[in-house]
């Protein structure tokens, strides 16, 4: 068992790398594809792009959702493996003058990366708590969300490693193609390793009980809407929360000459190993503590400290830049690593995989993707760059009551018919 949680996690790190590329290079790519645009101009261009390859998520997830409820997990996530490997390797290999051509290049490749996404994470988790000790649920299932973080700072690391080791003029010519193209051989060790991967004993109990609905979409909108619409706000302020911070934050001190392109990557890199290690302590916590309560102090601290977190960054010294920025990955991280247990449970067996995978996929989309173009656009509306901390305490005032209005029946208290 302990083996097939591995291969379970490897896989999902080896995919969150390929899609965490082009946030981490963002600067990069902003600067290489759109010289003659404003600074800000060439921002929301890039920003554009990276919103682009959450454009596919939400049907990405009926579809690997609707895959895994009715055929099985390891089939969904064989599938979400390799096509995020084709896709992050061509982007490698895409001209920079060419062009629209280069653009159009560059948004159907992210479309095809954020189609691989909206399976991938979803199905890791469902997998490793269907896997899991019921005795440590919480902690294995954070796995999921730790594994998908630790390939988003892998992603960093080989960014960082490779700006470091090539001069300014050789990261912008061909540099910045390699962290993309080793994509390829990454994903098919994904690939590999899931190949030995059992399927879930939950999911063969539900097909062996003729449980297995035809419909998995229209089961979870018609019985387990407001389980639905909760889990949705609460992925809309995880997702909204952490791409303010490793995306439209990192990106903003860069375009404005007040960090480097290699400390933003240094920062980066640092936010992540704090925002990773929070996952576990959250998963532990969630074993022994009410996921509700976490997730409301969570809320509130965001609520309350979201205006100085951002100001300090925007404004303040590189030190408080750095201080403020690990806090916020703290809190992040104990959102997420909570998130993760709280998902799978709200909803039963047989439509487990659609439940999780289309409430993460549309608060990613709508919300996630687009916050570092939202960021930027109040930027420039208000002339005040932290104003974007207002659009992190509405939603977060938004999770606060939604968990409150809701009476929440954990796997704990009643057991599901289908595991039991």
């Amino acid at each position: 068992m302990k083996k097939q949680i591995l291969f379970c996690v490897i896989g999902t790190i080896l995919e969150w790398y390929d899609f965490s590329l082009f946030a981490s290079l963002a600067a990069i790519i902003s600067s290489l594809f759109f010289p003659h645009k404003s600074q800000l101009a060439a921002m929301i261009w890039t920003f554009s792009i990276f919103a682009s390859g959450f454009i596919m998520r939400p049907i990405g997830a009926i579809f690997f959702g609707h895959l895994g409820d009715k055929i099985g997990r390891k089939s969904s996530l064989l599938i979400t493996v390799i096509l995020m490997a084709f896709s992050t390797t061509a982007i490698g290999f895409i001209p920079v003058d060419i062009g629209i051509l280069t653009v159009v290049l560059l948004m159907l490749l992210r479309l095809l990366q954020g189609f691989a996404a909206s399976g991938e994470y979803p199905g890791g988790l469902v997998l490793l708590y269907e896997l899991a000790n019921p005795k440590h649920k919480g902690l294995i299932t954070s796995l999921g969300a730790f594994s998908s973080v630790f390939g988003i700072f892998l992603g960093t690391l080989v960014c960082t490693i490779t700006s470091k080791c090539l001069s300014s003029t050789d990261l912008l010519n061909w540099g910045w193609r390699i962290p993309f193209i080793i994509g390829l051989p990454l994903g098919l060790i994904g690939y590999a390793l899931r190949k030995y991967l059992f399927e879930s004993s939950v999911f063969e109990q539900v097909k062996k009980q003729g449980m297995v609905v035809r419909l998995p979409f229209v089961e979870l909108i018609k019985y387990h809407w407001k389980n639905f619409i909760t889990l949705t706000v609460m992925y809309i302020l995880s997702n909204v929360a952490f791409y303010m911070s490793f995306v439209y934050l990192s990106t903003y001190t860069v375009n404005t000459h007040r960090i480097s392109i290699a400390n933003s990557f240094y920062l980066n890199a640092l936010s992540t190993l704090i925002y990773a290690a929070f996952i576990l302590i959250a998963g532990y916590l969630s074993d022994h503590i009410n996921r509700k309560y976490m997730m409301r102090s969570v809320c509130l601290l965001m609520l309350i400290f979201a205006i100085p977190f951002f100001w300090f960054v925007i404004n303040g010294s590189a030190w408080q830049q750095v201080v403020c920025q690990a806090l916020l990955s703290l809190l992040i991280g104990m959102l997420v690593g909570t998130l993760a247990i709280f998902a799978v449970e709200l909803f039963p067996a047989n439509i487990r995989y659609t439940g999780v995978a289309t409430a993460l996929n549309i608060g990613a989309s709508f919300f996630g993707g687009t916050a570092p173009l939202v960021c930027t656009w109040l930027a420039k509306l208000t002339g005040a760059p932290n104003s974007a901390a207002y659009y992190l305490m509405g939603i977060a005032l938004l999770a606060l009551i939604v968990l409150r209005g809701q009476s929440f029946k954990f796997v704990k208290q009643e057991i599901n018919v289908l595991e039991n």
